[in-house]
């Protein structure tokens, strides 16, 4: 009876975590849109970002957490910065185009991970169907640039950013996970704090460079902004990060990767249901090619590689 709760209780934990990742997750892109009605993008994600740094730091010093140790240090500070930098980059960029849009092409991340990691940090030549994969996405995107249609028609400008956060976002998560392969004596939330805290402070301190302060100004501070600021920070930083935290310590890495399929189709369905975006042919050809692409990279040689062994043990039974 004991062994039937405790494993009930620990499928009641992946499910939560899973609908936090994928829901939550989907749907910050639409709440940064709805926070930059009133805040300046760098401002607005490096606040954010400080307030749940101290969150999780409170959260690990109850849980009796320190600091990473200073060998760590380094590579939490640099993946922390290019982490939050990312998301600060994707905030500038939502200023002039749509959330769903957004989301389609941040969404190609995985594939930039598979290039990036196998030219620049010793990871595996990408095989023929990550390939295909990678092209798909890569097709996804340009469907998205692509659009003839004035209320659905993305800038030069804004492509670039989301391109560069999409880079930023997956050399920090390189350097992640080659700095998590070392022994590691620290607790994860006090690391994600420090991550955190370090990127929060580099893009609050670059906002007035890069900030039109005038927004503040020129409006009074919407309800709508400071409830998207609020579940940013709680929900889109501290609960969904600690979940992702949980996920990939008690998970096997592919199904915690699922999040890169669910999060670009929930984004574009939630700013249409929500905010009335468009939802044209070109953005639903796009999402369709671009889940494609990343089953292609994540998935299928996994898949392929468990049905040729089944059939291998099979074809053995035969004779």
């Amino acid at each position: 009876m004991k062994n039937t709760y405790v494993k009930n209780s620990y499928l009641i934990k992946i499910l939560f975590c899973f609908l936090c990742v994928y829901v939550i997750w989907g749907s910050t892109y639409l709440a940064i849109k709805y926070a930059l009605e009133s805040f300046p993008p760098f401002l607005m994600a490096g606040s954010r970002f400080i307030i749940a740094a101290l969150i999780l730091g409170l959260f690990a010093r109850w849980r009796g957490e320190a600091w990473p140790p200073r060998t760590m240090r380094r590579a939490a500070m640099v993946s922390g910065i290019l982490l939050v930098m990312a998301n600060a980059v994707v905030c500038v960029a939502e200023l002039t185009t749509s959330s769903g849009l957004a989301a389609l092409i941040i969404g190609s991340e995985p594939a930039w991970i598979i290039i990036l990691g196998w030219k620049f940090f010793g990871g595996r030549k990408p095989t023929t169907a990550q390939v295909l994969g990678m092209g798909l996405a890569f097709l996804s995107v340009y469907l998205c640039v692509d659009s003839t249609e004035e209320q659905t028609a993305i800038s030069l400008s804004a492509l670039l950013m989301l391109l560069t956060s999409v880079v930023l976002w997956a050399v920090g998560t390189l350097i992640q996970i080659n700095s998590s392969k070392k022994s590691f004596s620290g607790g994860v939330f006090g690391y994600a704090s420090y991550q955190l805290l370090c990127g929060g402070l580099v893009v609050t301190l670059l906002s007035p460079l890069v900030d039109d302060y005038s927004v503040l100004q020129q409006h009074s501070v919407s309800l709508n902004s400071i409830y998207a600021f609020l579940f940013l920070v709680f929900f889109g930083s501290v609960v969904v990060f600690s979940a992702y935290l949980w996920l990939s310590r008690n998970v096997e890495a592919t199904k915690v990767s699922t999040y890169a399929l669910v999060n670009p189709i929930l984004a574009v369905w939630i700013g249409w249901a929500v905010a009335g975006e468009a939802l044209t042919s070109h953005i639903q050809l796009a999402t369709i090619t671009l889940l494609v692409g990343l089953f292609f990279v994540l998935f299928y040689e996994n898949i392929h590689q468990r049905w040729m062994s089944k059939k291998k043990t099979a074809l053995k039974g035969m004779f």
